[in-house]
């Protein structure tokens, strides 16, 4: 059994890399919300709209994306 492998099959890991996962796709999933109604909390950075919608699209689908794969070791 190699390193990596006996890393996958530790219960420690596991759910180390389970929280991180869910806590790290929350930061993302807020920031991609923060990003998007930036608008409504005057934190404008000279940028355009559409800029400001893409970038908090990719923020969410990436934060959701990482919470799936925290969720994923749930069940």
């Amino acid at each position: 059994m190699d390193l990596n492998e006996r890393n996958r099959h530790n219960k420690g890991y596991v759910t180390f890399r389970m929280v991180f996962d869910l806590s790290m796709g929350a930061f993302y999933i807020l920031g991609g919300l923060f990003v998007i109604f930036s608008g409504r909390f005057q934190t404008r950075f000279g940028l355009s709209s559409p800029v400001y919608l893409s970038l908090g699209g990719l923020l969410l689908v990436y934060g959701s994306y990482r919470a799936y794969r925290g969720i994923r070791h749930i069940f």
